[in-house]
């Protein structure tokens, strides 16, 4: 059976594609299991598998035990559950490289009715070989080499922020605005996991910190609390990360003069805050501003005394 020579050349080249594929399939469930919890998934679909009586996703605790720590009057030794992420350990992903593909097969040109010549191929087979005499023993040969590549680094940090995250998967501390304090003051509320923050509604957090008078919750981004915690308690720690850091940064389009273009300029330089916006000199800001060819018509100045002033009401 004559096939289309760009026919056979596709299915070699898709089915080293899908071998590629399977080898960073098991490279990503590699990845997963090191950070210290693996998602079930369904063998056949790869979707995650839902408990029936929560509804949740379920999930596997892959830390392992090592070391340990004394608690209690007696000193009584636990054990500690650490990932792999936590002790150095990396996955790794693994490429195909210099793949040569040697195929003995027989050609044939033939021309159709439109005066179109095709090129044909079918493979060296047993009556191939007996009608020419070909040797079946060089009809086909694969080289290739399997080497380990290490993780890109973006993957690496979110594998160790989520080990980080894991080990603190009900300290309330993890949500921004918290401290060791405010933690001690939510825990006599009766607020002493994350999903008990994630329920909680704003006014009812306002009155545990005015009860502890705190006269502004407002100041600790009591607000988005509820939210972090749903997260951290869901295990969602990239988003939480991506929430965290969206609301750390201030509008510093609020400062006289100061527009989109400006604030992006002064985020890339890593001032993201009012408070780290007053401590740079007119002069320093003119710099960065400079250096990414914004308008010289832009003064300023005056921004970081208006930046401490918006710190201020900020902080109460």
């Amino acid at each position: 059976m004559y096939l289309p020579l760009g026919e056979m050349l596709t299915s070699i080249a898709k089915g080293l594609a899908e071998a590629q594929f399977e080898l960073d399939k098991v490279s990503m469930a590699t990845a997963e299991f090191m950070g210290g919890e693996r998602i079930v998934r369904d063998p056949e679909t790869g979707e995650p598998v839902f408990d029936e009586a929560t509804k949740e996703v379920k999930k596997i605790d892959t830390r392992v035990f090592f070391g340990h720590t004394y608690e209690g009057e007696n000193n009584d030794i636990i054990p500690q559950k650490v990932s792999m992420i936590e002790l150095g350990f990396v996955p790794n992903f693994y490429h195909f490289v210099d793949t040569v593909i040697n195929i003995k097969v027989a050609l044939k040109v033939s021309k159709s009715e439109d005066d179109q010549y095709h090129i044909q191929t079918a493979p060296v087979d047993a009556h191939y070989a007996s009608t020419y005499n070909y040797n079946l023993d060089f009809a086909a040969s694969v080289q290739t080499k399997i080497v380990p590549i290490p993780p890109p680094t973006l993957m690496e940090e979110r594998l160790r922020l989520m080990a980080e995250m894991w080990q603190r998967k009900d300290d309330l501390k993890i949500v921004n605005g918290i401290g060791a304090k405010m933690e001690y003051y939510l825990n006599e509320a009766g607020i002493k996991t994350l999903k008990k923050l994630s329920e909680a509604k704003k006014e009812d957090l306002d009155n545990i910190l005015k009860k502890e008078g705190l006269t502004n919750p407002d100041r600790y981004g009591t607000a988005n609390w509820p939210e972090q915690a749903e997260l951290a308690y869901q295990g969602k720690w990239s988003e939480l990360r991506d929430l965290q850091e969206k609301s750390e940064k201030d509008n510093l389009k609020k400062i006289p003069g100061l527009g989109a273009k400006s604030e992006e300029v002064l985020n890339t330089a890593g001032i993201k805050t009012y408070e780290a916006l007053s401590k740079k000199s007119g002069a320093a800001l003119r710099k960065i501003l400079d250096e990414a060819q914004v308008s010289k018509s832009i003064d300023p100045s005056s921004w970081p005394e208006e930046a401490a002033k918006l710190d201020r009401e900020k902080k109460g």
